[in-house]
């Protein structure tokens, strides 16, 4: 039996390459749903051009200043020269963007241009201070609470509580009101927030310059503001360094007076103490400090014995037992230790000797034995004597290094009691020199900074802010093409939901995929039935129909005793999946290619072919199969047509058992004999039984599958209904396909696949 290959069903197979194909996915993707995004396109170009028309436009005004390299720096004496506390390096002045973006400089320029009676500071005073508030929370209370009382009789209550609420607040309006000032200080602490959101000020860390803008609806405004801020940044400039200079002149003055009164007491403490102690010079104290070089010496020289000791000492201890003390350095290094070792070798070697000729109980075996152990046991004593000759070097070690720790003490307390003196009077000298120093600095810089002319500004400016002519936001060009691109992604999050969310097969490779059945092709949309209840079809197939029934023609040509793939079964799992249209497509395509083809019509549920073809009804299958009546009457001709055509016949209760008598299988028999091919119409498999009875009968079954539509769970169930219950071989077909909107592998319409494959017109 013949099996189709992807040749044999028409299909042209590609060789996959892992990086253009998600490419072409993409493309064919975005083919599939360009009207989709198009739309979006669209609506994102409306949207955002309309919701420009309600942006108010924005004008930004920029001045530039650059700080002058070569100024001079003028420093804050006070915090220079306090430095010593608080930092030796930190600076007065603050930095330059710090000045101009300060609260001071904006407080300055929203006073000086009268902002706050700008529209754009409207909110700032909008300011209700929280008591007032918290008033008239409580006058409306009071008014719902006076409703309350009137109407349950006590009006006499409210209009004492209302008079004494009327006194307070009289009284409180005659007093001075302490909260006028913080209202205004609101005030202006929301005016300087609008202004802060609206003024920027960068530098750039490449260079010496100074950005600054402001934004604002009004153009003029934009370049007064920010001219107001250059000139304000560079006035407090000047004032910053007048009011350094005139602290710092004042700071010295008060410092240097106070410097000169600790000089003269430090002076005055220093002959003083000279006179009572009568120290005219230094004392020489050599000998005492020779002395104690020597005992500390010495001390270095004990403290190293008494470590050599104590490491002996702990040697021994961790030696643990003679044997083990017999392996130490001292034990090993001792003449007589070595003598006897000698001794014991010359005895073991010895005993060794004759211990190869002689019992151990013999007399000179023993002997030898006996003398080994003698010179052991002397060995072991003077292990033992080396061992305490180690502990007695410790203590008298310590003993010597306690003796000199106890000199160095008395020679140290001896010269301490002789420097005292010194040392006090040293101290009063250093402390006058230190002050003196002070003094002396403190002066210099004052006779430096006396009358110190005040210094240029540090900075120039490079451009005044200019009126500005274009807006600066909203940026229309690029505002519509973010808007067009944001609702064009949009729109493709759309359409890939609307790809996820699809339950039919969208290509033949998915079909194949899915239901394991290999597919022979498709089948496009076609027109509606015209008045006459005839498909344009008819008329000429489309090239995809056209090339399905060459694919059948192949798998049914053979010679003419061989009987495989001669009935061709056309089933769906679901109504209007185009079976009938594609049944009459083959039995025209192999009546037309001179094959002798007998179309039948077995859908007794829904027969159509009839109607499509205008000939009736009855007398057709039924009467063939039930009533035994001549196949000459019930297969008749159709008019322009090749085929021969077997209607439905009468309806009946039972469409089941026109296929289940023996008297079917005989004339399907009958039928191969008198016909080439045999293409059989039936109903969908999923909801008619006699549709399995005739796959069962089948030697090739096309099971149609609607493009985009059918189910994947009822085409999967169909599936498997029909390898388990057909004869023959079974192939897909994805029928209703819209060429237009449906891709290949390389992202090109089908249409255009099938015109350049096949080279159909």
């Amino acid at each position: 039996m013949l099996f189709p290959t992807n040749e044999a069903v028409g299909r042209t197979t590609t060789p996959s390459n892992g990086d253009a194909e998600p490419i072409a996915r993409l493309v064919g993707h975005v083919l599939t749903y360009k009207g989709l995004l198009a739309t979006g396109a669209v609506i994102g170009f409306l949207a955002t051009g309309a919701a420009l028309c309600f942006f108010t436009p924005r004008y930004d005004a920029e001045a530039v200043v650059i700080v002058d390299s070569r100024r001079n720096k003028l420093a804050d004496t006070e915090a220079a020269l306090s430095s010593i506390v608080i930092d030796q390096y930190q600076s007065a002045l603050k930095s330059e963007l710090e000045l101009i973006l300060s609260p001071d400089v904006a407080r300055h320029v929203i006073t000086s241009l009268g902002l706050l009676r700008t529209p754009e500071y409207a909110s700032a005073t909008t300011h209700v201070p929280t008591a007032s508030r918290f008033k008239a929370l409580r006058a409306e209370l009071l008014r719902g609470a006076q409703t309350v009382l009137v109407s349950l009789g006590l009006r006499t209550v409210i209009a004492s509580s209302q008079e004494q609420q009327e006194d307070s607040t009289t009284d409180l309006a005659a007093a001075p009101h302490p909260q006028g000032a913080s209202a205004q200080d609101a005030i202006m602490q929301n005016a300087i927030v609008i202004f802060r959101k609206s003024f920027w000020a960068e530098n750039d860390p490449k260079s010496l310059t100074i950005r600054m803008g402001y934004r604002s609806a009004s153009p003029q405004l934009a370049a007064d503001v920010t001219n107001a801020v250059l000139k304000r940044y560079l006035a407090a400039d000047e004032e910053v360094k007048a009011a350094a200079i005139a602290r710092s002149e004042a700071w010295l003055s008060g410092r240097i007076v106070g410097l000169r009164a600790d000089l003269n007491a430090a002076e005055q403490a220093v002959e003083d103490f000279r006179a009572d102690h009568e120290l005219a010079t230094f004392r020489d104290h050599s000998p005492l400090e020779q002395e104690l070089l020597q005992l500390k010496s010495r001390q270095v020289d004990a403290q190293a014995q008494v470590s050599a000791a104590r490491t002996k000492v702990l040697q021994n201890h961790k030696a643990g037992g003679p044997e083990a003390l017999a392996s130490s350095t001292d034990v090993l290094s001792s003449p007589l230790i070595q003598g006897l070792r000698q001794q014991e070798a010359v005895l073991l070697a010895k005993q060794a000797q004759l211990s190869a000729t002689l019992l151990p109980d013999n007399p000179s075996m023993i002997k030898i034995g006996d003398e080994l152990a003698k010179v052991r046991g002397v060995i072991g004593g003077e292990v033992g004597r080396i061992a305490q000759s180690n502990t007695s070097d410790l203590r008298q070690a310590e003993m010597r290094l306690a003796d000199l720790s106890d000199q160095i003490a008395s020679v140290q307390a001896k010269i301490s009691a002789a420097d005292t003196a010194d040392i006090k009077l040293r101290s009063l000298e250093a402390d006058a020199a230190s002050k003196r120093q002070v003094q002396n600095t403190f002066t210099q810089r004052y006779d430096q900074d006396a009358g110190t002319p005040l210094t240029p500004p540090d900075s120039r400016v490079v451009s005044w802010a200019s009126v500005p002519v274009d807006a600066s936001t909203p940026r229309y060009g690029l505002a519509l093409a973010g808007g067009t691109l944001g609702f064009t992604f949009l729109a493709f999050c759309i359409s890939l939901g609307l790809e996820k969310l699809r339950s039919g097969f969208g290509g033949m490779q998915e079909l194949e995929e899915e239901l394991g059945l290999v597919v022979a092709g498709l089948t496009p949309q076609l027109p509606r039935r015209t008045k006459s209840g005839r498909r344009s079809i008819v008329a000429g197939d489309p090239p995809p129909i056209r090339e399905l029934a060459l694919t059948v023609r192949a798998l049914a040509h053979g010679p003419k005793d061989d009987t495989a793939n001669r009935v061709v079964l056309v089933t769906s799992a679901m109504a209007g999946e185009g079976k009938s249209t594609v049944a009459l497509s083959l039995a025209r395509s192999i009546a037309n290619g001179g094959q002798r083809c007998l179309l039948i019509d077995a859908d007794i549920r829904n027969p159509s072919l009839h109607a499509s073809l205008g000939v009736p009804a009855t007398p057709g299958l039924v009467e063939l199969a039930v009533d035994r009546v001549g196949l000459d009457t019930v297969a008749r001709q159709v008019a322009g047509e090749r085929f021969d055509f077997l209607p439905v016949g009468r309806p009946t209760t039972d469409p089941l058992s026109p296929f289940t008598t023996e008297a079917f299988g005989a004339i399907l028999a009958q039928l191969k004999r008198s016909y080439d091919v045999i293409v059989i119409d039936t109903a969908p498999i999923l909801f008619a039984a006699e549709g399995l009875v005739l796959v069962g009968r089948a030697d090739l079954t096309l099971f149609l599958v609607k493009w985009r539509t059918t189910p994947r769970e009822i085409a999967r169930k169909a599936a498997h209904l029909l390898t388990r219950s057909s004869a023959g071989p079974c192939l897909s077909v994805l029928s209703q396909v819209n060429l237009r909107r449906m891709r290949d592998g390389k992202g090109r319409q089908m249409e255009e696949h099938y015109r350049d494959a096949y080279r159909f017109s």
